[in-house]
């Protein structure tokens, strides 16, 4: 499965070392907007340059046109987030595994934003938001999930009441019990093992792995 690797604007949420780490194992590497600021700092050339380019600094824009980055600008009025129109273009070009770098920033609508679209797109493709302390997807139907002992996880509905959800492999483990939308119980586990079971009956829920913590 090919993989897209999507660099997203904000501030820096985990180490150089992180990022070039995941850049050396993409096959295709997309700077949204001012996340090329991150990459012109590295050095390493995006493959894509996409977004209104409203926030890239005027130093790396002249980097990648001088090095015939290919670039696909929008218009500040527009409909769709820049994050949005990265994933359309990868999803076209037939990239099914898409990481996001970069995604936690330091604005919350932003960020929430961004799992909006994770949720949105999750069905196309598979998608996970990626940080050196942080794993973030969509989930439905029967999981097996890799862990560590001791990690922290925080599971929740998204846009809609569970009406069965059971965790195995955490303190605190549940067995077909419904999970409100309107009551985020699933905060704050903590995993027993080096694999968790999360099974959902119907509709989807979010995870967010803590690492390192």
């Amino acid at each position: 499965m090919k993989k897209a690797l999507l660099i997203l604007g904000g501030s820096r949420d985990s180490s150089n070392e992180f990022y070039i780490s995941k850049i050396d194992k993409a096959d295709y590497l997309v700077a949204v907007d001012s996340g090329a600021n991150l990459l012109f700092d590295l050095r390493i050339l995006p493959d894509l340059l996409i977004g209104d380019l409203d926030s890239i600094d005027r130093k790396t824009l002249i980097w990648c046109k001088e090095n015939c980055v290919e670039m696909k600008s929008f218009d500040r009025s527009k409909d769709e987030t820049d994050t949005e129109l990265a994933l359309l273009e990868v999803y076209k070009r037939g990239f099914k595994e898409i990481q996001l770098l970069n995604a936690l920033g330091d604005r919350p609508d932003h960020f929430l934003t961004t799992i909006y679209l994770l949720y949105s797109y999750f069905k196309k493709m598979d998608i996970f938001i990626s940080a050196e302390n942080l794993v973030c997807s969509v989930l439905t139907g029967n999981n097996h999930l890799k862990a560590e002992e001791g990690e922290i996880w925080s599971i929740l509905p998204v846009g809609e009441n569970i009406p069965s959800v059971t965790l195995k492999g955490f303190k605190y483990e549940i067995d077909n019990k419904t999970m409100p939308f309107n009551k985020p119980f699933g905060t704050s586990n903590i995993s027993k093992s080096n694999e968790v079971t999360v099974n959902i009956e119907k509709g989807a829920v979010i995870y967010f792995r803590w690492l390192n913590r």
